[in-house]
């Protein structure tokens, strides 16, 4: 356990600046705590107010002094055909929790480190890496499951701001959805496409990630994820990569990623 006072806030803010998500930190998203009472919505519906989605799920990521595996916004099934209950169980209660797990033992190790004032260089940088790798892991399996939602049909279309600003960066949805596509089929072994939203332009950008390490420019806000490790979808769709992705467009929870594109927007006013 760390000693009061030193807080998994104060390791990662404080000694592993590596560890901040695409400006959101993982000690900042743990500080947002929902209020009591307040739900995610249900999947595929409008959020009651702008940052319900963020402030709702980081409250989820962390409590009770630990990083901690937010539960499924929907049933296992609910995804289906598109996304197995099957693959669905393995991806978050195997894959995802280890993640936390690996999160928490790497964070009490870097705190005693911290208070032992014994700093050797290797392990200094074997633990940051494992905050890293987890703490991206932790963070990019969050949103995966947020911005998912049961079947909405054959027009599961974005609207309303999303959509405006998709039109806006990458001329059409169409145009878009090619492109995040391409991006999230070419990825090199695992890794992630993202969605992130630009604060300096307040633009969009698609972003490749390797692994669960989030090297994008300083500031980008990921409002989208698409999880390209195997373990997402071989179950199911075994090497075909591009099958899956296809598939996955059907289930993307576009007023949640609307949400998520206001509440970064409102906090750049």
């Amino acid at each position: 356990m760390l000693e009061k006072g030193l807080t998994r806030r104060d390791v990662l803010t404080k000694a592993v600046p590596a560890a901040a998500i695409a400006g959101v930190g993982l000690g900042a998203l743990a500080q947002q705590t929902r209020p009591q009472g307040q739900q995610i919505p249900p999947a595929g519906a409008t959020p009651a107010a702008p940052g319900q989605v963020m402030k709702t799920m980081a409250g989820q990521m962390y409590g009770d002094g630990q990083y901690q595996l937010p539960p499924l916004p929907y049933p296992a099934n609910a995804l289906e055909p598109f996304i197995s209950a099957q693959v669905l169980q393995v991806h978050h209660d195997a894959h995802h929790m280890a993640a936390v797990k690996g999160l928490n033992e790497a964070v009490t190790k870097l705190s005693d480190v911290i208070k032992s004032g014994s700093y050797e260089q290797v392990q200094l940088d074997g633990l940051m890496r494992d905050i890293s790798y987890n703490g991206g892991s932790h963070m990019l399996h969050s949103l995966y499951w947020t911005t998912l939602a049961p079947p909405a049909g054959p027009q599961n279309l974005p609207s309303g701001a999303i959509a405006e600003a998709i039109d806006s960066q990458f001329g059409s949805f169409d145009q878009f959805k090619a492109f995040f596509s391409h991006v999230a089929v070419a990825a090199k072994g695992s890794g992630w496409a993202l969605l992130t939203y630009e604060p300096i332009s307040d633009g969009l950008a698609v972003f490749q990630v390797g692994d669960h390490d989030m090297r994008i420019v300083a500031g980008m806000r990921p409002i989208l994820v698409l999880d390209v490790w195997e373990h997402a979808y071989y179950l199911q769709y075994q090497n075909k990569r591009a099958d899956y992705i296809n598939a996955w467009w059907n289930i993307v929870n576009w007023p949640a990623v609307t949400d998520l594109l206001t509440f970064f927007r409102q906090r750049n006013q």
